[in-house]
């Protein structure tokens, strides 16, 4: 039986300038897959932007989900397979095979990380209704408390600009652009309203679409996370904390906002 609820992605806008004021939270863009996470029990399903099951290809993923203890949950966020310093394209594509030895053999040599930046159903309570501030606030709360083996990790969010300029600043080689989203909105399912994306707009970072993502769901690459171990990704989870501390000293770190295209 699937355990998938009926949400359909949120979808993003893309614009020229990033959009200012208390309204707005600014995420990191990643080069990655887009997936919704569904867990209720044993049963783990990943599911792309399109509909299409990933489950198969990601099998460490399924585990780190299925060793979360939190029964049942729903979350969106990026699949990405960290190589050095930033995600790789093509080694994420390479997931996607028909073998499931190559999956296992991939899956053991360069291990998958989800990146969840949002939350939409939290110990059998959906929250998709509840503004994006109360869900980004559940989420983090999660990440607190249910630290993982690093296969898991909470995408950086923020509410100051300065801060997202030190994303750029600190790593923008490994970001693909920046998301902004409205704090006062609910998850706005297979809607563009209320989410902005804008790319590289300070330069740093190449813009660029691949026929993969979207249609085909394949990927694209961004900044740093914090764990909701290291490992092979060490380096890369590193700049994912680099990102998390960049801007102003001392500021907590808002919700994020970063341009997705999806």
């Amino acid at each position: 039986m699937s355990v998938t609820p009926s949400y359909a992605p949120m979808e993003m806008r893309a614009v020229a300038e990033i959009p200012t004021g208390a309204q707005w939270q600014y995420e990191p863009k990643w080069d990655g897959f887009r997936c919704l996470a569904h867990r209720d029990g044993d049963a783990v399903e990943l599911t792309s932007k399109s509909g299409q099951a990933l489950g198969r290809y990601f099998p460490e993923i399924v585990r780190a989900l299925r060793d979360l203890p939190l029964d049942p949950c729903s979350f969106d966020g990026e699949l990405l397979v960290p190589i050095g310093d930033a995600p790789s394209f093509d080694a994420l594509s390479q997931r996607i095979h028909p073998a499931a030895s190559r999956v296992a053999m991939l899956a053991e040599k360069t291990p998958a990380t989800y990146l969840v930046f949002d939350l939409l159903r939290d110990d059998r309570r959906d929250v998709v209704d509840e503004p994006l501030a109360v869900r980004r606030a559940a989420l983090e709360r999660i990440a607190e408390r249910y630290p993982t083996d690093g296969r898991l990790r909470l995408s950086p969010a923020t509410t100051s600009r300065a801060i997202v300029d030190g994303w750029f600043a600190e790593v923008g080689g490994a970001m693909d652009g920046v998301i902004a989203k409205r704090l006062d909105l609910p998850y706005m399912t297979g809607s563009r309203e209320g989410r902005e994306d804008q790319a590289r707009p300070h330069g740093g970072l190449r813009r660029r679409r691949l026929p993969i993502r979207g249609r085909n769901d394949g990927p694209r690459r961004q900044p740093a996370a914090r764990p909701l171990r290291r490992g092979r990704s060490a380096r890369f989870h590193r700049v994912l904390q680099r990102v998390r501390d960049a801007g102003t000293p001392g500021a907590r770190p808002a919700p994020r906002t970063v341009r997705r295209q999806y």
